[in-house]
């Protein structure tokens, strides 16, 4: 087993103890050592989303959307996440933002 997955399921183990900053920690880790793998960044958006850190989680879910781009998933948890920040400048944004990377449209 490789580095990566070994501290991926530290974190599952971690985040299920509710240890939600050694989960995130442990991600982390896990994304320096394979940045390409999308489901480290997915996890890792979770987690932040746990935290209620919701640009963090925003950041990751993007980045996730990169190598995943056509997981409806990834689409519902950005909506989400960008849902619990009330400012609806962002929401318009990113609406824009994926119409324009993943051609999305009448997606609202």
């Amino acid at each position: 087993m490789n580095r990566q997955r070994i501290w991926t399921h530290i974190n599952c183990r971690d985040l299920v103890k509710r240890f939600s900053l050694q989960a995130i920690a442990c991600l982390k880790r896990a994304n320096y050592l394979a940045p390409f793998e999308w489901k480290i960044l997915y996890n890792l958006g979770l987690s932040h989303l746990h935290m209620q850190q919701y640009a963090s989680a925003f950041s990751f879910f993007s980045a996730a959307l990169n190598f995943r781009q056509k997981d409806p998933q990834l689409f519902m948890l950005l909506a989400g996440n960008i849902v619990n920040t009330v400012d609806s400048t962002s929401i318009e944004w990113l609406i824009e933002w994926l119409q324009r990377k993943h051609n999305i449209l009448n997606m609202c």
